[in-house]
Parts: structure tokens; C-alpha cells; sequence
């Protein structure tokens, strides 16, 4: 099990490579789910990307799925991971 100091540093590091590599638009939220999906399933389980402050989206396996956050920064509420989220 990986530590939470592991995970924030993966975390981090999706964050700036998703920024790095991906410009949205409301037009373009496929093609960003999509890369989305390809980073979180090559990255081990418990990676998440940051949405907001309060809202994060991760791999269940099968998908990519919204997650609201508690005040401890653990999962909260899922929610649909689509353009109107």
C-alpha cells in the first residue's frame, strides 16, 4: 500500500502533467476524459487528478469517476464524470 506522502507526489505529478499536456474545452471533454483515463490506468491504484479544490477524479477499474472530498482530503460522494460536472 502505498504511503499518503506517495500519493500526493503521484498526485502532483498528474496534475502538472495533465496541465502540461491537455487544453479543454467544453467541445473537447471527450478527447480530455479519454486522456484522462489512459494517464489514471497506467498509474498505480489511489492516483487521483485534481478537479478543484473540493473535487478530485479517479480509476475504479472500469471507468473514470468523480469524487467530492471530505475536509481530510479522503472521498466523500462520487458523482458523474461528464461535461456538466
Amino acid at each position: 500500500m502505498r504511503t499518503m506522502r506517495q500519493q500526493r507526489v503521484a498526485r502532483i505529478f498528474l496534475h502538472a502533467r495533465l496541465k502540461a499536456e491537455s487544453v479543454t474545452r467544453p467541445t473537447e471533454f471527450t478527447s480530455f476524459k479519454a486522456h484522462v483515463a489512459m494517464l489514471l490506468r497506467d498509474l498505480p491504484r489511489g492516483v487521483t487528478v485534481d478537479l478543484t479544490d473540493v473535487a478530485v477524479a479517479y480509476w475504479n477499474g472500469w471507468q473514470v469517476v468523480g469524487a467530492y472530498l471530505r475536509d481530510n482530503e479522503r472521498l466523500n460522494e462520487d458523482f458523474d464524470f461528464d461535461e456538466n460536472a
